[in-house]
């Protein structure tokens, strides 16, 4: 199965949307606040956080951005957000292309990776 690497502008703001409607904003939102609480209490897992975190950080952000704007962002500013835009489009091009089956168990998998390692059960 062929994914095409390219994406366009224009598309990110349909994908982005429909992969915030997968596992919903909620569990993006805790994990973030999850990552926020684990990076303050102790200043040197800062860098560790950033680097390790990203994707939470900048689902946060590009967020943010939307609901100030109501548009995410028309242009891609350092390497996090580049990464985050990669990550949602190929995850987005999978998902579509699974059958209900398969989008049900990539749903269950994106969940369980938000849950607060604390809580999950092994």
């Amino acid at each position: 199965m062929l994914f095409a690497p390219d994406i366009h502008y224009h598309e990110f703001q349909r994908l982005f949307e429909a992969f915030v409607g997968i596992a919903g904003p909620t569990p993006w939102i805790n994990r973030y606040n999850w990552v926020r609480k684990q990076c303050t209490r102790n200043a040197l897992l800062k860098e560790y956080c950033v680097e390790h975190h990203s994707l939470e950080i900048q689902f946060e952000r590009m967020r943010g951005y939307q609901s100030r704007a109501g548009h995410v962002p028309t242009e891609i500013k350092n390497s996090a957000q580049y990464q985050f835009f990669a990550f949602v489009t190929q995850f987005m091009r999978v998902h579509e292309r699974l059958s209900q089956k398969g989008q049900n168990r990539l749903r269950g998998m994106l969940s369980d990776g938000l849950q607060d390692p604390g809580k999950k059960a092994y």
